[in-house]
């Protein structure tokens, strides 16, 4: 096993190399996430499916499997060999995604997402514990912005390129492209990484040759009640289960809103969404990290500033774009909302990771990622289809999204109260998941 903290691993090329391959997992697993956003209204059409039930189908079949594996994934995460791990499961998702194109009824495609959805638990924990072993610590920030980038990246190659297919193919097709890159991407990450060693990278900055702390991996049970007693943490985790909630929501349904409410084709309203959405959240995304490194200086509390004042904004060009009358206003609003999206995902990611112990990494994003899926991505997109259907009509989806839009300004209290309640931090450490035990 080579030393996490040579030169190799700790800096230089091969750090950026292992990002790169994490991000572009993230972006193809996005893709096949996201992919049914894009055919929501040719679904809709051949399946005779409700709003309800596309928000079933984009959101709950994929949340309930990813619920029930994400935690046995964590306590793997924080065990094994994530690289193994990460390779063997995006394999899966790959498949499975593929399979999605010889669905015949609504059913077999609620079972391939379920699917698609366990297979898909481990990689954002697994990604996020590798990068904070491969990352020194003073580039954390701007290393999780790139990675969290990947999501945007995402959206923009799945709503353009699945409304190009969509222009001259059947939705089939949008499923096959969308699914089959990854299994390759699986067996290079595989073949050409290495597993570090946990923890190493979190000694002092000044000192990064020291070795971490090695405390045997505590269970599940444990980690979750240490993270209930941490105000600070559960507002993080409360935080990011909105943030990604809210933004999924956004994205599932804003190639339908263009449809209803502004008249363009299923293939027009899916290219403007992802010029709109994807290209201006990954803007956001590759500013906040560098913004958040230079804005702490050490002191992990001042990162919660972005999330606080980001999503006031986020909320108030969410309002411009479901209200507007023309779809040139409405585009502008949404790409205002999606830099701010950028911003306050990036940002909320990292500041649960920064409050999570070392050794604990998996576990603790793992329970983060299930309180997202099932409250945030999974409830907020059905909640959305719920309203729209519950208030009829072609336009029904408009006030639905500026519902979904309004729950920004609760994240804006969380990041608030998390700026307040933790204590400042001259040095680069930051509180740790449990009492007694030095910062992260």
């Amino acid at each position: 096993m080579v030393d996490p903290v040579d030169r190799e691993t700790a800096g230089g090329a091969y750090q950026w190399y292992v990002l790169g391959l994490l991000v572009l997992i993230y972006i193809l697993g996005t893709v096949d996430r996201a992919v049914l956003s894009v055919i929501a209204e040719p679904l809709k059409l051949q399946f005779q499916l409700s709003d309800k039930q596309i928000g079933a189908l984009t959101g709950t079949a994929y949340s309930v499997t990813y619920a029930l594996a994400v935690l046995p994934m964590g306590w793997l995460i924080d065990r094994m060999d994530r690289r193994a791990l990460l390779s063997i499961t995006v394999a899966i998702w790959s498949v499975l995604t593929a399979a999605c194109a010889i669905s015949s009824s609504f059913i077999m495609l609620v079972a391939a997402r379920m699917g698609v959805g366990a297979a898909e638990a481990p990689v954002m924990p697994a990604s996020l514990s590798l990068i904070a072993d491969v990352i020194p610590k003073r580039l954390r920030n701007t290393a999780i912005s790139i990675y969290v980038s990947g999501a945007a990246v995402g959206q923009i190659l799945i709503f353009i390129l699945g409304g190009w297919l969509l222009m001259h193919f059947d939705w089939r097709r949008v499923f096959l492209v969308a699914g089959a890159p990854a299994a390759l991407l699986a067996a290079l990450f595989y073949l050409t990484t290495r597993e570090p060693n946990r923890g190493a990278l979190d000694a002092d900055l000044g000192a990064v040759s020291a070795k971490a702390p090695k405390d045997p991996p505590r269970q599940v049970t444990e980690v979750i009640r240490d993270i209930l007693g941490n105000t600070a943490l559960c507002l993080a985790i409360l935080g990011y289960t909105l943030v990604t909630g809210v933004g999924y929501s956004v994205t599932v349904w804003i190639t339908s809103f263009l449809v209803r409410v502004h008249g363009m084709t299923v293939g027009q309203g899916a290219i403007w969404a992802g010029v709109g959405f994807g290209l201006c959240m990954t803007v956001g995304s590759l500013l906040a990290g560098p913004l958040a490194d230079r804005l702490s200086d050490g002191d992990q509390r001042r990162v919660a500033i972005i999330p606080a004042v980001t999503t006031v904004l986020g909320a108030a060009s969410g309002t411009v774009m479901s209200l507007a009358n023309g779809w040139v206003l409405s585009i502008a609003g949404l790409s205002v909302f999606a830099l701010m999206a950028g911003f306050f995902i990036s940002t909320a990611t990292s500041l649960v990771l920064s409050l999570a112990a070392p050794s604990e990494r998996g576990i603790t994003m793992a329970t983060n990622r299930l309180v997202s899926i099932l409250l945030g991505t999974g409830l907020i997109p059905v909640m959305t289809g719920a309203i729209s259907d519950a208030i009829g009509g072609a336009g029904s989806i408009r006030p639905a999204l500026l519902f979904t839009t309004a729950l920004l300004p609760l994240c804006t209290f969380c990041y608030a109260t998390i700026y307040r309640i933790l204590p400042k931090v001259q040095s680069g450490c930051t509180p740790a998941l449990r009492k007694g035990e030095a910062g992260s």
